[in-house]
């Protein structure tokens, strides 16, 4: 996994999947950290509608691939860390196959 800048944020993304021409391919981008409010983090997931997760925290209510998920003080606990991790797992896994 590598780090880039994207939309003027940190970006961690794998560069061993091929990209397309395309401006909206975003395929290899795993996640994009907005850090610009202190009070939380919003994870960003181009791609993470491809992974089937219920989960109430991810919000996919987007046109494209994309889903989030908001960090802050009252919801970040070892269950929702547990959450992030397991559906990064998933997105490598189904971005690398």
């Amino acid at each position: 996994m590598t780090l880039k800048i994207k939309w003027n944020s940190l970006c961690f993304y794998i560069d061993k999947v091929p990209q397309t021409n395309s401006a909206k391919d975003y395929l290899s981008d795993i996640v994009v950290f907005n850090l610009r409010k202190t009070e939380e983090i919003l994870m960003v997931f181009p791609n993470g509608k491809l992974i089937d997760h219920n989960s109430e925290n991810f919000n996919r209510n987007f046109k494209d691939n994309r889903s989030t998920y908001l960090i802050t003080k009252e919801n970040y606990n070892t269950e929702s860390r547990m959450e992030i991790v397991e559906f990064i797992e998933k997105l490598i896994k189904k971005i690398t196959d």
